[in-house]
């Protein structure tokens, strides 16, 4: 990963806002939908159960693709799981989205703090900067999106987020 610590700063801050905006979403989904609330909340363990799938298939993708291809098909999907979640037209495409977020946050955690062990020789210091990007983004995605519901009734909250972890991993 070239330029690699701002570039795993930039992704995990947005794996952070991409994971609390999720269940984040549940509230105003479920009113646009006309559905219970309760109904979405599995997205929750179903974002987790994608991540964990990618922690787990990190390792032999990355052998067979390459860290860089892996790190951009990472990026694509866990933009587009925000996508589908945040702007998904059903209940199956809000669960479908948490769950394909959740696989490429799997997959860019293991390749970027693989990458962050690697290549720094403080690498207990830049994973700190990484996490601390991540809880960051992770407290204050959705206090945005609150204000955001508040002032405007939108959710453009979760393109901006899914964009940033597009860029950041390309």
């Amino acid at each position: 990963m070239a330029n690699s610590n701002s570039r795993a700063v930039g992704v995990f801050a947005a794996l952070g806002g991409g994971a609390a905006l999720i269940p984040s979403l549940i509230p105003k989904t479920s009113l646009d939908l006309t559905i219970p609330g309760f109904e979405l909340l599995v997205a929750v363990p179903v974002m987790f159960w994608g991540l964990f799938m990618g922690v787990l298939f990190a390792p032999t993708a990355a052998a067979r693709l390459g860290t860089n291809l892996l790190t951009k098909s990472a990026g694509l999907l866990a933009a587009s799981g925000l996508a589908f979640a945040g702007f998904g037209l059903s209940s199956n495409s809000f669960l479908l989205g948490a769950a394909v977020f959740g696989l490429g946050f799997g997959l860019l955690e293991v390749i970027i703090t693989a990458a962050t062990r690697h290549k720094h020789h403080d690498s207990a210091r830049e994973l700190t900067r990484v996490n601390a990007a991540f809880a960051i983004a992770a407290v204050t995605a959705p206090l945005l999106l609150a204000a955001e519901l508040a002032i405007s009734g939108t959710i453009l909250i979760a393109g901006l987020v899914g964009s940033m972890v597009l860029l950041s991993s390309w």
